[in-house]
């Protein structure tokens, strides 16, 4: 397999589970949606387990939506822009080895991959 195809690989299976993970927390947004009270709903509770600040059900829906739409995007971007930016950019261990030509695309692969993951996990933690 060419390292260029290695890389496109491992691009399109990190936009995947990115955008799978973006499905399950729209689906977790409808849910929570659905169910949230009509007023009010916590937006802060303090360690002791007081309330502090409340909102209504569509503001805290809306701030829902906002928040998984800007990680998701950044996530998106992140693992498209892992197959154009410089390798010499990134810290990768053992670089002399990785930076090489036929090495490059599974290092690309692998960084997308890595992203993917890390946004994905992200948004499904939200």
């Amino acid at each position: 397999m060419s390292t260029s195809l290695a890389s496109q690989k491992g691009c399109r299976a990190g936009l995947t589970v990115t955008a799978l993970s973006a499905a399950v927390y729209a689906c977790a947004v409808a849910f929570a949606a659905s169910r949230l009270p009509d007023q009010p709903v916590a937006r802060m509770v303090q360690v002791t387990g007081e309330l502090t600040r409340y909102t209504s059900r569509a503001n805290a829906v809306t701030q829902l939506i906002v928040l998984g739409c800007v990680t998701a995007g950044i996530g998106l971007a992140a693992v498209a822009t892992s197959q154009w930016v410089p390798l010499r950019w990134l810290s990768i261990p053992h670089s002399d080895y990785w930076r090489t030509p036929e090495h490059a695309g599974q290092a690309r692969q692998m960084i997308a991959w890595d992203l993917a993951v890390l946004f994905g996990l992200a948004l499904i933690a939200l």
